[in-house]
């Protein structure tokens, strides 16, 4: 928080409950924030910022949160943060949330977070494989949704996990997606995986 100081805070998997997730705004040094609590030690979402952006809720749902972002003499904007259905026999939910969500609104968006998805075979490295099924849907609701990975700058992968017999397994489920009207008017924006 110190070195990057950002305007608007979005977490995934917070594993708490809504109002604990609340708490933290002040521990961030936020003063506004909309939550969704966890189901017990899963999801949770978060969004944190300050009173010099106005932000609106559109709708949520336990796997994302839909905000209008408004700033004085600025044209708004849409923030998603998204949190992907884990279960990947239920992963379709994400997808469909995808193109609904798409639906909803013209305005320049921006939709980041952790998809529980890859979007091709390279971004999954070490033991196991990814379902071609399962990409190829996440794929095809990023097409239909009209969204472009902003790409990263940084480690390729954005989770880990220590496998038996000690090696490791590494992958990039989180990302940022947005329409080509928001990637115009904020070209400069930049994905860091820290």
């Amino acid at each position: 928080m110190q070195r990057f100081a950002p305007s608007v805070l979005c977490l995934q998997e917070t594993q708490v409950g809504g109002l604990r997730a609340r708490n933290l705004a002040f521990s961030f040094g936020f003063s506004r924030c909309y939550t969704v609590g966890s189901n017990g030690r899963s999801g949770g979402l978060a969004i944190y910022w300050n009173d010099d952006l106005l932000l609106e809720l559109i709708h949520y749902s336990q796997y994302h949160i839909d905000m209008i972002v408004k700033k004085n003499g600025e044209e708004p904007w849409r923030l998603t943060n998204i949190y992907g259905e884990a279960t990947v026999s239920e992963r379709q939910k994400t997808w469909d949330l995808l193109r609904f969500l798409r639906s909803e609104s013209e305005l320049p968006w921006v939709c980041i977070g952790d998809y529980n998805e890859v979007l091709s075979p390279e971004e999954h490295f070490g033991v196991g494989e990814r379902c071609a099924r399962q990409m190829t849907g996440f794929k095809e609701a990023v097409d239909v949704a009209g969204l472009c990975d902003l790409g990263f700058v940084g480690p390729i992968w954005t989770f880990e996990t220590k496998v038996r017999g000690g090696t490791f397994t590494r992958v990039r489920l989180d990302r940022a997606l947005a329409l080509p009207s928001w990637m115009t008017r904020f070209p400069t924006a930049t994905v860091r995986h820290l």
